[in-house]
């Protein structure tokens, strides 16, 4: 019998409770530990390079870096990651950064936590489909 790992990830984003809320919400689906968290990129970058998640979820709102500089930083820093970003006003170049960075997917924080939630379930099924040795379907 073997006993399947949860999937590992990393929670950056500079709003401690959204940190926590990300926590508990992925303890209670199930198949996801949620190893390090920060509240910036440069903080995060060393959480990522130390702890080489599974998953990424690295907040972009912030204006003093790049978003497509970050995510290629945290890709270059664990290649097998899944970087998902998140955002709080939905815009349209960001997107584009993030997706030829190398990131899975945006998510928005802005509307409702369960709108928020209902976007990442998406992009980790879409990004389990496409890619089958990765092993994201929250069990």
């Amino acid at each position: 019998m073997t006993v399947e790992e949860p999937t590992s990830v990393v929670v950056i984003d500079a709003s401690h409770d959204f940190r926590w809320i990300v926590r508990r919400v992925l303890q209670r689906k199930g198949g996801f530990d949620v190893v390090g968290d920060a509240d910036d990129a440069v903080a995060g970058l060393e959480e990522v390079r130390l702890l080489q998640p599974d998953v990424v979820l690295l907040n972009v709102d912030d204006p003093r870096t790049e978003p497509g500089d970050v995510v290629r930083e945290m890709r270059l820093s664990c290649p097998h990651a899944t970087v998902i970003a998140t955002l709080s006003l939905s815009r349209g170049a960001v997107h584009d950064a993030v997706l030829a960075a190398g990131g899975a997917g945006v998510v928005r924080k802005d509307i409702t936590l369960q709108h928020t939630f209902d976007q990442l379930w998406s992009v980790l099924a879409t990004c389990a489909a496409t890619q089958p040795a990765l092993d994201l379907h929250p069990r």
